[in-house]
């Protein structure tokens, strides 16, 4: 249950830090693409930033700290960028002026385009079943008959020193491969 509650707090952590870091990043790096010139302004912390926020993503998506970290991770900022798409009116209405279109925040802005894989591939790895289940503990050692003590399963003298029945005799092993020496005039090899 601790795990969680980790996972959610990590979730609500890392959700508005994916949006507003992807926003910032996605558009100093769109205009560095748009002037060709990547070295004037932030476009290279902004290629940076991009590469923390796949880093921050892989983590969460491979995490078995908790699915919750990577469903809210994922769902609150696909859910927010696909908001105006699916309904325009309902997010004008319940943001009346907050975000202008020009914004680098707005859902459809400069973010839209990298937050869309990264909520879907980190709200997609949450729903898998096997990261809802706990690793658990080591199963418990197997239970020793009352008759027998635990190290007298093994013999108290070592094994003998037989040699192995299918041991080869020595000398000419038979059926090995015939050495070839290569023509001098370049013709195929043959045999010695």
């Amino acid at each position: 249950m601790r795990r969680h509650l980790f996972g959610l707090l990590a979730g609500l952590l890392c959700a508005p830090l994916l949006w507003f870091g992807t926003a910032w990043a996605a558009a100093e790096v769109s205009g560095g693409v748009r002037s060709g010139d990547f070295t004037d302004g932030l476009a290279m912390p902004g290629v940076g930033a991009l590469m923390a926020i796949g880093v921050l993503g892989g983590l969460l998506a491979g995490s078995r700290l908790s699915p919750l970290a990577a469903l809210l991770a994922g769902a609150v900022p696909l859910g927010f960028c696909l908001w105006p798409l699916l309904d325009l009116g309902s997010f004008e209405t319940a943001m009346p002026g907050w975000l202008d279109a020009d914004s680098m925040f707005h859902p459809l802005g400069p973010a839209f385009p990298v937050v869309l894989p990264l909520g879907t591939l980190l709200l997609i790895s949450a729903l898998l079943p096997s990261r809802w289940r706990s690793t658990g503990a080591a199963p418990p050692p197997r239970p020793v008959p009352d008759d027998q003590h635990p190290h007298d399963r093994y013999p108290a003298a070592p094994a003998p020193d037989d040699p192995p029945s299918s041991a080869p005799e020595h000398g000419e092993p038979a059926g090995t491969t015939t050495p070839f020496q290569r023509d001098p005039s370049g013709g195929p090899p043959r045999p010695r």
